[in-house]
């Protein structure tokens, strides 16, 4: 069994940054899931059965995305389920279904469960061949409004428990960033910057990164293969408690009365 880095360490920072991020990356794929499923719900009877469909592709995808391995420097990761499995009203059934669907129906073409059917139609006592047809079938989306339902707590659910795992990690990491911040500092994938603002007691006017730690860059597409949009999900902790705080500002101490709210 191979043995777990020390807390503290940079090889422990490197481990505990990667759970953050994916405990991050998973919530952004169950945050758009829910997105499309709150969708088909709020337009049940103005939506197009294409844009029904095409929502339902969308809650499909995106849900099964932290569960599908994803190729990586570190080889294939999906997302574990172990503490979603735990928390109370997930739909394990539902799980299972959506991922079977996103597998076999939607990203990709199970021949098995939608067989074909071929037929010819002919005229007469001699059989002379008209037409020969073919029957294959897709899925076009949700018809049932309690099934759509279904989907949508089920997502709410699994939303609101991984980013309470989410915030469990950022807590732990804080704190051992608090220990050790030169192992930390040695794993930043980002510059330390420094910025010169007026911060008030209650931490309402903290500005939003600047630079690289402001956004992630969009993927490489060539020319004529670059208009996406894309979606930045943001997500941050307080790491301070309310009390009075001494800082040094140009060198000069000052005493700041904090309130986290």
């Amino acid at each position: 069994m191979k043995e777990l880095p020390a807390k503290g360490s940079t090889e422990w920072f490197e481990q505990a940054r990667r759970r953050c991020v994916d405990h991050l990356r998973a919530l952004l794929s169950l945050r758009i899931a829910q997105d499309s499923a709150n969708s088909i719900l709020q337009h049940w009877n103005s939506h197009s059965v294409e844009t029904n469909s095409a929502l339902h592709s969308s809650c499909v995808i995106a849900y099964g995305r932290p569960f599908t391995n994803a190729a990586t420097k570190r080889g294939n990761i999906k997302y574990p389920t172990k503490g979603l499995l735990a928390t109370p009203g997930f739909d394990k059934e539902l799980h299972l279904h959506i991922l079977d669907l996103r597998n076999r129906l939607i990203a990709h073409s199970d021949y098995g469960i939608f067989p074909s059917s071929m037929y010819l139609q002919t005229l007469g006592d001699e059989r002379l061949p008209l037409t020969l047809g073919i029957n294959v079938k897709g899925l076009f989306g949700i018809e049932s409004h309690d099934l759509a339902l279904r989907y949508e707590k089920h997502f709410s659910i699994c939303a609101i428990s991984i980013e309470k795992i989410l915030n469990v990690a950022c807590k732990e990491l804080a704190s051992e960033i608090e220990i050790h911040p030169t192992a930390f500092r040695g794993t930043n994938n980002l510059a330390e910057a420094r910025h010169d603002f007026v911060l008030d007691s209650k931490l309402r006017n903290i500005p939003p990164p600047t630079g690289p730690a402001a956004s992630v860059e969009d993927p490489a597409f060539v020319e004529g293969l670059k208009g996406y949009r894309y979606i930045t999900l943001t997500h941050q902790i307080p790491l301070i408690e309310t009390g009075k705080y001494v800082v040094k500002l140009d060198g000069i101490e000052k005493e700041i009365d904090f309130l986290a709210e």
